[in-house]
């Protein structure tokens, strides 16, 4: 009995993964490829894997077979070097860690003895959105030409229909605006970019333009057939409040829609239901005239439409409230309320659990949702009663939220019967 004990023990310990049989690329290796295959083979027995690259885990995105862990990324990894960090837990559950480095040649530094060229390494990262869509047709005679990439942008140059145009970067998106009317028929894009990482990559695509006869139409300058509706504020409208919700409803399902205010995209930080888009400023708008556009493409025929309108701020002050404030209303109620979010603000940096302040009416209840971008496939929502003098604070814990995920964060002020007082305020941050 006993040497059976022993012998199942031991075999026991033969499958127990103590080191990790494989790694990828291999340690202290240098690469010229941007994409690697990333990950760990502990061999059969291995369990719990794990895949954490210069300090993100990436566990979820992995792929896993037996006892193997590897992720195929979809990005260009980045010049220099990487390290990472494979764990696991073996059958009798003892943890088991791996960790090692490798480098991405860089072939603009001449010290890099694999690679003998001066050409940066071409990216295979193209870009994830091209405006207009690519062989589609469109009625807007000046549209924005425009394409979206994965990463941030260091430098590019833009060709249309062959001559080489002014663009401007966004971030990760390279725009170009035509100051006259475009032709009838086929037009061509290129746009040469150079990412942060040091790549290079070309985008290049063609359109149609097919102009109709409702270019005066204000609600829809580009022929979009009426499909967006009910703009707020409306065309022209004047405005007292510095933070107005800026709305428009569209009568068809519709995909890659996307919001300018003054030339800015914001569509990063508005609200998109089935037939509404929607965006709650976070800072205050200047007295005077301000832009909004809308783009869209209708799912059913694949036709780009679009929605142009503007309104006026009026030169009135917002009695000096500061922070994320929006002193609008929900439609039921004409009675202006002060309602702001003071911490965090657009754009920062959080832990697992934060705090979400500002300040409300008083004895109110105070609502916060956070969901994952850009799937948006989670939801966990947080409540918190304001005091007395309208101060609230709400912790906020998503247990989804893994490092380095966007996070959106909708803060509502409601009533007893769950309802809005006022518009929500909608903001991005970013898990630690």
């Amino acid at each position: 009995m006993h040497k059976v004990a022993r012998t199942l023990i031991a075999g026991l310990l033969v499958s127990l993964p103590t080191w990790a049989q494989n790694v990828f690329p291999p340690a202290n290796s240098t690469i010229n490829q941007l994409r690697p295959v990333i990950g760990c083979d502990w061999g059969g027995g291995a369990r719990n894997l794990r895949l954490i690259i210069d300090g993100r885990d990436w566990t979820q995105e992995a792929n896993k077979n037996g006892g193997r862990i590897d992720l195929n990324p979809i990005f260009d990894v980045g010049y220099g070097t990487h390290t990472v960090e494979s764990r696991a837990t073996g059958l009798l559950g003892l943890p088991v860690a791996k960790t090692w480095t490798f480098t991405i040649a860089n072939p603009n530094n001449n010290n890099n003895n694999n690679n003998n060229g001066n050409t940066p390494i071409n990216s295979n990262n193209p870009a994830t959105r091209t405006y207009p869509l690519a062989d589609t047709t469109i009625n807007d005679v000046r549209p924005r030409i425009a394409a979206d990439f994965p990463e941030n942008l260091r430098s590019s140059r833009v060709f249309f229909d062959g001559q080489e145009v002014p663009s401007t970067i966004n971030g990760n998106s390279v725009a170009f605006q035509p100051q006259i009317d475009l032709t009838r028929g086929t037009h061509q894009v290129s746009t040469e970019v150079t990412y942060q990482s040091g790549a290079r990559v070309t985008q290049n695509w063609t359109f149609n333009v097919r102009p109709n006869n409702n270019q005066g139409n204000n609600n829809n300058q580009n022929g979009g057939n009426g499909q967006f509706t009910n703009f707020s504020p409306p065309q022209n409208g004047q405005v007292n409040n510095t933070r107005p919700a800026l709305s428009a409803d569209f009568a068809v399902v519709m995909d890659n829609l996307r919001m300018y205010v003054d030339k800015t995209d914001v569509t990063g930080q508005a609200q998109i239901t089935s037939n509404r888009i929607a965006w709650n400023p976070n800072f205050d708008l200047t007295p005077g005239t301000h832009y909004v556009r809308i783009e869209g493409r209708q799912t059913s025929n694949n036709q780009f439409v679009n929605a142009d309108w503007q309104f006026n701020v009026n030169g009135q002050n917002n009695n000096g409230n500061n922070g994320n404030w929006n002193n609008g209303n929900n439609g039921n109620n004409q009675d202006s309320i002060d309602f702001g979010v003071d911490s965090p603000n657009q754009g920062d940096r959080v832990n697992n659990s934060f705090r979400v302040t500002g300040h409300s009416v008083p004895d109110s209840s105070v609502r916060v949702s956070v969901k994952p971008l850009p799937n948006k496939n989670k939801v966990s929502q947080f409540t918190a009663k304001a005091d007395g003098n309208g101060d609230y604070n709400v912790l906020v814990a998503p247990t989804w939220a893994t490092r380095g995920m966007r996070l959106e964060v909708t803060t509502t002020v409601i009533d007893r019967r769950g309802r809005a007082l006022t518009d929500p305020i909608v903001i991005q941050v970013i898990r630690r």
